[in-house]
C-alpha cells in the first residue's frame, strides 16, 4: 500500500474512533487516548505489513 492511501485510510479510521467516542460521550481526554492508541495500532499494523511484503 501507497503513503498516501495510508495516511487516507488511517486519517478515515481516526474520524470513525473520534466520531464514535464523542457520540458515546467521552470526555476530551479519553477521545485524545482512544485516538492515539488506534493511530499506534494502525501504524504498527503498516510496518508489520511493509516488512513481511518486503520479505517475500
Amino acid at each position: 500500500m501507497s503513503l498516501p492511501k495510508f495516511v487516507t485510510g488511517m486519517m478515515f479510521a481516526l474520524a470513525i474512533v473520534i466520531g464514535w467516542s464523542y457520540f458515546d460521550g467521552a470526555s476530551a481526554g479519553t477521545i485524545l487516548l482512544r485516538a492515539i492508541v488506534c493511530a499506534l495500532i494502525i501504524q504498527a499494523g503498516y510496518f508489520v505489513g511493509r516488512e513481511l511484503s518486503a520479505s517475500h
